[in-house]
């Protein structure tokens, strides 16, 4: 009678207590059966996990060493923060060949910041230095409306026979 009852899924009523010491028992082989496929894996994780350890450790130190900056020039990274592109259109390919370049540079540089940027960069001398403050300007691309971002361009005069090569 128990086969048939079984066949459809039925079980024979049992207690509690054999149930949870039947899933504890399940649960034991399947720990078992897993450390006994990989005890090496164990072992070895566990070598690899102290190697990792220490290795991080010393790269830690290595990393602190590496990241103070040795700039010739105290300030020459404040100075660098200054630009940050050189403008490369027609324009201002026209007016390369008068010894003028445009850069794109900090929204809060001022002429001699711009000027000691170029020269401490660039090994030029710079002549004079004219900076051109561009305002946001609104843009509408079907209902969504935005602003385009604003920015500062300087036109750098050199010495005659200065040259930046890029």
């Amino acid at each position: 009678m128990s086969g048939i009852l079984n066949k459809f899924g039925f079980k024979k009523e049992q207690s509690k207590d054999s149930d949870k010491a039947d899933k504890k028992a399940e649960v034991k082989d399947s720990a078992q059966k897993k450390s006994e496929k990989s005890p090496v894996k164990a072992k070895a994780s566990k070598k690899t996990a102290s190697k990792v350890s220490s290795r991080s450790k010393t790269q830690d130190k290595t990393k602190k060493k590496a990241a103070k900056p040795q700039a010739k020039d105290k300030n020459a990274e404040k100075f660098y923060r200054n630009i940050l592109a050189k403008i490369d259109t027609e324009k201002a390919g026209l007016q390369e060949s008068q010894g003028k370049y445009s850069f794109v540079v900090a929204k809060n540089s001022n002429k001699k910041e711009v000027e000691k940027a170029i020269e401490s960069y660039y090994q030029v001398k710079v002549l004079k230095v004219n900076l051109i403050n561009y305002k946001p300007k609104k843009t509408r691309f079907g209902l969504t409306q935005g602003m385009k971002k604003g920015y500062k361009k300087a036109i750098v005069s050199l010495r005659e026979g200065e040259v930046i090569k890029d």
